[in-house]
């Protein structure tokens, strides 16, 4: 294997609900979704994320 000097940018985590915070807006039949105000309040940029969790998680912070 050589290095190349990229990082990833991307982290998955599979059957952990402490980090599970229900992205569904990419679900067209969905009718629950937290894009409406205060989801994501807590954030740097104050903007609804579609995230039902007001704050970062575990795998928020070690994905920074």
């Amino acid at each position: 294997m050589v290095a190349t000097g990229k990082t990833d940018a991307t982290i998955f985590i599979f059957g952990d609900s402490t980090v599970d915070v229900g992205t569904n807006n990419h679900l067209p039949r969905c009718t629950t979704k937290a894009d409406h105000r205060y989801h994501g309040i807590d954030f740097g940029y104050s903007k609804s994320t579609g995230r039902f969790s007001n704050g970062q998680n575990a795998a928020d912070q070690i994905g920074i």
